[in-house]
Formats: C-alpha cells, structure tokens, sequence
C-alpha cells in the first residue's frame, strides 16, 4: 500500500520535563505560528503577573502537545492532507460530488 507509512518515535519525558518556559516556546515556535504573548516574551518584553501566568498556562499545554504523538502525527499528516485536497479541487459544487461524478 502506498498510501500509509510506519514510524518509530520514543518520547524522552523527563528530559521534556527538565524544559525551562524559554525551551518550550522556541521548540513550540519551530514548528507553529507564535502568539503575540510568546513572541513578546522570547523578544524580552516585559510581561505583566496576569501575562506571565497565562504564557506559563500555555508553556505547560505546548510541553505536553509536543510529547504528544498524536500531536506530532496531525503535525506530519496536515500538510501531505493539504497538498492532496490543493489537487482535488475541482470547479465543481463539491470536491467528493466531482471524483465521483465521472464513474455515476
């Protein structure tokens, strides 16, 4: 079959555990967009009590996301999912309805 593929992934947990905030947001930002709160910290701004425990919240949820293998599955697949639906567009009404409509 040529449409799947095999991984082996280990996830090194107390190392990602001993992450500082600074490692998570950087590893974060490689692989997504940055929010204006993380952009303005990692650039040294000064953060606000309210702020920096909102950045820590997100610190924590990115450190687990990016242990997450089904995280790091949806982050590989997506664009291999964008570019297949990029050439099934069709100028008709519906994608599925156009694949279909020359075998009906």
């Amino acid at each position: 079959m040529s449409n799947h593929y095999h991984v082996v992934l280990h996830v090194n947990k107390p190392q990602a555990d001993a992450w500082n905030m600074d490692e998570i947001i950087n590893r974060w930002h490689m692989l997504y967009k940055s929010n204006v709160l993380s952009q303005r910290y990692i650039n040294g701004e000064s953060l606000g009590k309210a702020e920096l425990a909102t950045l820590n919240e997100k610190a924590e949820l990115w450190r687990e996301q990016l242990m997450d293998i089904s995280w790091f599955m949806r982050f590989v697949n997506e664009p291999v999912a964008r570019q297949a639906n990029a050439i099934l567009v069709h100028p008709c009404t519906s994608t599925l309805l156009c694949i279909l409509q020359p075998r009906y």
